[in-house]
């Protein structure tokens, strides 16, 4: 029974990790055709890609073994400010990933 449980509570997180992962390249997509649209990049947009890219391996770190709990607050982090508005969003991923960097390296 416990088997069973621990199996399912795995299947569930493998399956919210590549919904993490699909959002996260959709999202890269549409900033891309932003800056493709506005014909201008800003810092702010290549921190924001960068960011992206880390959201994404830490989904593929995630999803081969078990996540640490800063991984799963930075995650927490990145879907909590979707709901907010592009320039906010920007800047609270760019603070989230600086937060992240910062507790890795204590």
């Amino acid at each position: 029974m416990n088997d069973n449980v621990g199996n399912f509570v795995s299947f569930i997180e493998k399956i919210v990790i590549l919904v993490i992962l699909v959002s996260t390249i959709t999202a890269i997509l549409f900033e891309i055709l932003k800056m493709i649209d506005a014909q201008y990049v800003e810092l702010a947009d290549l921190l924001l890609l960068f960011i992206y890219v880390e959201v994404i391996g830490m989904g593929k770190g995630l999803y081969d073994l078990k996540p640490s709990s800063h991984d799963l607050s930075f995650i927490y982090c990145h879907n909590r400010s979707v709901s907010t508005n592009h320039s906010s969003r920007k800047r609270t991923l760019i603070q989230s990933y600086y937060s992240m960097r910062l507790v890795q390296l204590c």
